[in-house]
């Protein structure tokens, strides 16, 4: 891991930073914390990225950075504080990569189709297969054996067709 900038002058750093040196308790309220109510940490971890981060003590470089992450170009220090916030969030509950079928913009209110689903879970079992083969956690081979080991012990198992 690269060594984490200070003052951080870009909103990726100041994520970082604040992932690397904030307390223990922000990070869990951030992992039990819905995004819809982020703005609940305002008063709490809002200010200590303020304070910390220097978004009202002359941190220019991160707070522009902030400005052009929003579109805002008035962008106040409290409101650059929850925008590395939320980032901060994205980044703790895998929301900035992750989604159906690898896209990045997935609305979990937003109805999907079964196909969707589907692939979403192709593509995901693929990315553990590849990845545990890759690093001998456990090869290919023996995955398709566990495969067919766990379909023989389903109700039914002669109706089910693996591609292996």
């Amino acid at each position: 891991m690269p060594a984490i900038k200070f003052p951080p002058l870009t909103v990726e750093d100041a994520v970082d930073y604040l992932q690397a040196n904030m307390p223990p308790h922000y990070e869990t309220q951030l992992t039990t914390t819905g995004k819809d109510d982020l703005s609940d940490l305002h008063y709490s971890l809002g200010a200590f990225a303020s304070n910390v981060l220097g978004l009202w003590s002359g941190n220019d470089d991160l707070m522009e950075s902030c400005r052009l992450a929003s579109g805002n170009k008035d962008l106040d220090a409290d409101d650059a504080s929850m925008l590395i916030i939320t980032r901060l969030w994205e980044k703790l509950n895998n929301q900035d990569n992750l989604g159906f079928a690898g896209d990045e913009t997935f609305d979990e209110k937003e109805p999907v189709s079964v196909d969707e689903m589907l692939m979403s879970e192709v593509i995901q079992s693929e990315a553990l297969a590849n990845l545990l083969d890759r690093k001998g956690i456990i090869s290919k081979k023996e995955l398709r054996e566990e495969m067919k080991r766990i379909k023989a012990s389903m109700p039914n198992a002669d109706r089910w067709r693996l591609n292996l």
